[in-house]
């Protein structure tokens, strides 16, 4: 998947699809500017945080460890690829957006439910939404 070559209007990528091709650069040893808590699909972040501690171990991780020891499917396994630079900002941008539009969800229905001081919620929001903004996805058509 080359997602250069398609004009940003026409860009459209599920959660799943940016995350595993993050997981994809991660298995590859290349930078990914992601934390656990940006990800969603559970094997992922599985798989993410075992990359993260093999790595720091010194050990190879490949796409049949990951199979083999944290029993992740293999038609999930099969959609990795082999991600330019350029998709992997793509999809850094996409799935730091998402997990900051599910923690302002999470934060707005909170407070509506009138869990917790409205005042902490109306900061945290805003904070949210600073964050969202710092992302620079206001833009873009996704």
């Amino acid at each position: 998947m080359h997602l250069a070559a398609r004009p940003k209007k026409e860009l459209s990528l599920s959660d799943k699809q940016a995350e595993s091709i993050l997981i994809s650069a991660a298995l590859q040893g290349k930078a990914v500017n992601i934390t656990i808590n940006d990800l969603n699909d559970p094997d992922w972040i599985q798989a993410y945080r075992f990359i993260q501690k093999s790595r720091e171990a010194g050990e190879k991780v490949s796409p049949e460890i990951l199979k083999h020891r944290l029993k992740i499917s293999p038609s999930k396994l099969a959609a990795l690829s082999d991600p330019t630079a350029e998709e992997i900002e793509v999809c850094t941008r996409i799935v730091k957006e998402r997990s900051v539009m599910r923690k302002l969800y999470t934060c707005m229905r909170d407070m509506f439910l009138g869990k917790g001081d409205v005042n902490a919620s109306l900061n945290k929001t805003q904070d949210l939404i600073r964050e969202y903004r710092s992302i620079g996805m206001k833009d873009t058509l996704i």
